[in-house]
This record gives structure tokens, C-alpha cells and sequence, in this order.
């Protein structure tokens, strides 16, 4: 074997990725089967998973439903707190409802930790989406725009810790929602039960765009 040349040594060690690159890759090279092997070792983890992968095509994405579909999560609901039972159903399958996050224009915070202070404990703070806050902040992101992630929040069956009565599927979509619109806007408009818009400020063709929003109808776009 070669021994690497100095001058490549060094170039290899510039060479940064950013993990949610590194996710996207490995899942689009994979099978279905290994797909469903790291989104359970991910869900495992309490990561959120990738619900539609960026394609190299752009009007195409990957829906990742059928890679989820053995994974299954036990919680109480609030009818159960006094027997201490519980329920353990599918992800997939389970009838929840759904909020999705999108950004509109730049912002100065970022909408991903919001979301992990919303979801995480009053006793333990867990980064379920990767935000730009984190170590890597300064490394691009290169074929992740558009990319949707979900995560779950499941009651505990007690009123003063639980945050929603009942399980809610949570979805966020990388970058801006006005340029990524047609690829995967349409899809988050058809199953979330409420949208939240992330903006920092408002003009005028921000308002064109969120009164379009508001009178969509599955399957126009």
C-alpha cells in the first residue's frame, strides 16, 4: 500500500462533512433493509429520523415511511396514568397529529434547537434535531437542502409533566420553505393537522406566499 503524501494528509484533515450529509449519502447508497436497520438504531437513540431525503433528481424526493414501519414505541396515555398501563403500537400506523415546522426567509436563531428545547424534558434537555448551534456550525451542508426530519413527542400520563395530552408527530424542514417549495411543501401541507411559520421579519412577498399557503388544496401544486 502507498503510504498518503503530507500535502494529502493535510488536505484529508480540512475536509469536514456535515453529519446530516453523511446521513443522507449513506441512506440514499442503501437498501431498503439497511435503511430500516438505521433508522431503528437512530429512533433508538431519540435522533429524529429523515422523512424525505433530498434526491439528486429535484423533482423527486425519497419518503422513508417504509423504513420506519418496524418500529414501535411504548407510552401511557392519560387514560391509563391511574392503572399504570401502557400502549405499544407502530409509529407508522399510530393515528396522531401532525405539526410541521417551516422557515420562511433567513432567521437568527435557529428553528431545529427551538424545537429540541420543545420536545425535551423539564428534567433533561436532548438534542433530537441537529441545529447550528452545535460543534460543526461552520460546516456546509451540501445536499441536504429540503431535507424533512420527524420526530414523536409521547405523553407520560401526568398532567403537570406532559406537554400534549396526546402523541404528536413532529416534522421540520431544512431551509427555507420558499425555495424548496414544490419539491416538498405540497406533501407537509396534506398530512400536518397545523404548520408553524419560523420568520423573522415579514414583507410583502412573504405575505403573498404565506396567503398562498393558506389557500392550498391538496394535489394542486
Amino acid at each position: 500500500m502507498k503510504a498518503a503524501s503530507s500535502n494529502e494528509m493535510d488536505i484529508d484533515a480540512n475536509v469536514s462533512l456535515h453529519p446530516l450529509d453523511v446521513l443522507c449519502t449513506v441512506l440514499l447508497c442503501s437498501d431498503s433493509f439497511l435503511q430500516q436497520e438505521i433508522l431503528s438504531k437512530m429512533f433508538m437513540c431519540q435522533f429524529a429520523l429523515p422523512l424525505l431525503l433530498p434526491a439528486l433528481d429535484a423533482h423527486k424526493y425519497t419518503l422513508m415511511l417504509w423504513a420506519m414501519r418496524d418500529i414501535v414505541k411504548k407510552w401511557r396515555p392519560h387514560s391509563l396514568a391511574e392503572s399504570r398501563g401502557f400502549r405499544e403500537e407502530s409509529l407508522v400506523l399510530t393515528a396522531m397529529p401532525t405539526i410541521s415546522f417551516v422557515r420562511l426567509g433567513s432567521c437568527s436563531f435557529s428553528k431545529s434547537k427551538l424545537l429540541n428545547e420543545l420536545l425535551s424534558s423539564a428534567q433533561q434537555h436532548h438534542d433530537f434535531f441537529i441545529h447550528q448551534d452545535m460543534d460543526f456550525e461552520n460546516v456546509p451542508q451540501e445536499i441536504t437542502d429540503g431535507l424533512v426530519e420527524i420526530s414523536w413527542y409521547f405523553n407520560v400520563g401526568r398532567d403537570n409533566l406532559d406537554l400534549f395530552t396526546r402523541p404528536v408527530r413532529i416534522t421540520n424542514k431544512h431551509r427555507d420553505v420558499e425555495s424548496h417549495r414544490l419539491q416538498r411543501f405540497n406533501l407537509l401541507t396534506e398530512v400536518s393537522s397545523a404548520m408553524a411559520i419560523v420568520a423573522k421579519s415579514m414583507s410583502e412577498r412573504k405575505y403573498v406566499l404565506l396567503s398562498d399557503i393558506a389557500t392550498f388544496e391538496p394535489g394542486s401544486m
